[in-house]
């Protein structure tokens, strides 16, 4: 785990041009002071003074350039791999042609035999201090992701505490709950079918929505939607009607709870659900490991406003959780929504991870 003082410097945004300047003069002192122990058999003279005066900006020039460059690559959008590529061959490609030009400057301004090493050294020892920079700038962008992880997974712990507190402190006894529920279907009248149904898909919503689990099996999951999808019909009859394809070997996959239910809400929501305009949700997965919810866009003409909360607190959920993006596609008067899929592997993964960090 990284020292408060690095943490800090992570925080403040490392990978900046001053910082650069900063790390790029402590190593090249470092590496120059590396080179007078090298030549202290030497006797000292101004000849000499000038060598190693000249190497030390030799190596500040190298060691900016290159942590300048590398910091503008840790900071683009590329990916982890690509990054690592183009580091370390910019970095030598820009070494190679300052190292060529310092060379030339140093054996025309002061062209001393005892002092002037052949193009070869001069480079070979350019390119190392190209990678001493390179290896710097890699490692501070390793501990900064460690750090951003780690930051990650502590927000996730404390909204996963969070949640449970806002369910602890806004829950009442569920067995009042229940209790409460059987009691109101004892009041209903037995031949009244369709108020026994409603009541059943209820209580049956409610149990599975009080339970505290990060990850869900889709099977497990689509059954509360199947309770939350009845009693829409049985609010809205033949205005409302839901399509479902989906692949059975899929069941096993797992979701966050309550994901899909919310995206139906949604729907509901914010779109006309009426005899002319019947709202059609479709249920279904795709090829690529995800859950997709849709439907035909159709506004209500007064609504309130949508502030896109909903959407937004669920994408930050698997992000956080599963390290995943949602994907929100609003095309062809179509709106849908793909909730990833996690294979069981993945899942087991996940939940030992946040063991470890419990």
């Amino acid at each position: 785990m990284p020292s408060t003082k690095i943490q800090n410097l992570i925080n403040l945004n490392l990978f900046k041009t001053w910082n650069a300047f900063v790390i790029a003069t402590a190593l090249s002192i470092i590496l120059t002071g590396m080179m007078m122990l090298a030549n202290l058999n030497e006797e000292w003279s101004l000849n000499i003074h000038f060598h190693l005066l000249f190497i030390f900006i030799n190596n500040i020039v190298i060691t900016f350039t290159v942590l300048c460059y590398s910091f503008s690559i840790i900071k683009s959008r590329l990916k982890l791999s690509q990054k690592h590529l183009f580091v370390i061959t910019g970095s030598i490609v820009m070494t190679i042609i300052i190292s060529l030009i310092s060379n030339r400057i140093h054996t025309t301004i002061h062209h001393d035999p005892q002092f002037s090493d052949t193009g070869n050294v001069y480079l070979t020892r350019d390119i190392g201090t190209a990678f001493i920079s390179i290896l710097f700038a890699l490692i501070l962008y390793n501990l900064s992701r460690r750090h951003q992880h780690r930051i990650e997974r502590e927000q996730l712990l404390t909204e996963n505490l969070q949640v449970r507190y806002e369910a602890l402190k806004n829950q009442l006894d569920p067995h009042f709950l229940f209790n409460s529920l059987n009691t109101l279907s004892a009041l209903i009248e037995d031949h009244n079918d369709r108020a026994q149904s409603y009541l059943h898909h209820l209580a049956n919503s409610y149990r599975y929505i009080m339970q505290s689990h990060r990850l869900v099996d889709l099977d497990e999951e689509m059954q509360f939607v199947k309770s939350y999808c009845k009693m829409l019909e049985m609010r809205y009859g033949d205005n409302i009607r839901f399509e479902r394809n989906i692949e059975r070997h899929k069941l096993q996959y797992q979701v966050i709870p309550i994901s899909i239910q919310l995206l139906i809400e949604n729907a509901v929501k914010h779109n006309v659900v009426s005899q002319r305009y019947p709202l059609v949700i479709t249920l279904s997965t795709t090829p690529y490991d995800t859950f997709r919810v849709s439907n035909p866009i159709r506004p209500k003409q007064e609504t309130s406003t949508n502030t896109g909360l909903g959407l937004s607190n669920l994408a930050k959920r698997y992000k956080l959780l599963c390290n995943k993006e949602i994907t929100i596609s609003d095309r062809d008067g179509i709106f849908s929504v793909e909730l990833p899929l996690l294979n069981p592997i993945e899942a087991t993964k996940i939940f030992n991870n946040q063991s470890l960090t419990t």
